[in-house]
């Protein structure tokens, strides 16, 4: 009993520090942000003819961003995503830019977050030829400060991609989104 209060009281302060030092989380103009995130996503092709196609993509994202002024941050990311299913038995590997905005609500230790974000992808088959896709996505999080220069990612990423090739268009829908941001 002794050690399960040792162990409540070390969570408890470990749970208020965060929280005490999170307000002071750098947001502010000229601040830089490097970062990234880890995403699985179910995704529907629903072409113009025929039926439709699910697959299933695990995606990394490495970001860069700069604060243009306080709460208002430029974004640029690199997107690499596996393919496994039905939709994706040709085409594993996918490779995407974006550049986009987000804004932040600093409540206290989170900071809530929306953005908007254009890019090109680029999916690569085992066999055939590379397709093209113009992507628009919606980032839409919260940030939760460990320190005034660390946060932790959580959101969802709605993205829509339109085929360049005649290949349809597709929604993705994220299920889970979690990452690490560094201000500096």
């Amino acid at each position: 009993e002794e050690n399960m209060k040792k162990l409540l009281a070390v969570l408890l302060v470990l749970s208020v520090v965060p929280a005490a030092s999170a307000a002071d989380l750098n947001l502010k103009g000229g601040t830089m942000q490097l970062g990234g995130n880890v995403a699985f996503m179910v995704d529907m092709v629903m072409p113009e003819e025929g039926d439709s196609v699910t697959g299933y993509q695990l995606n990394l994202s490495p970001s860069v961003g700069y604060f243009l002024m306080d709460n208002l941050e430029l974004i640029g990311e690199l997107g690499i995503s596996m393919g496994f299913g039905d939709l994706y038995e040709k085409s594993a590997k996918g490779l995407s830019l974006g550049v986009g905005a987000k804004y932040f609500m600093p409540m206290g230790s989170m900071s809530v977050y929306f953005g908007l974000t254009l890019g090109m992808g680029f999916f690569i088959p085992d066999e055939g030829d590379t397709t093209k896709m113009l992507g628009i996505a919606v980032p839409i999080g919260i940030l939760y400060a460990l320190n005034e220069w660390v946060a932790i990612d959580l959101g969802l990423r709605i993205q829509y991609n339109m085929g360049l090739d005649k290949q349809g268009s597709t929604l993705n829908l994220p299920i889970g989104y979690f990452g690490v941001q560094a201000f500096f």
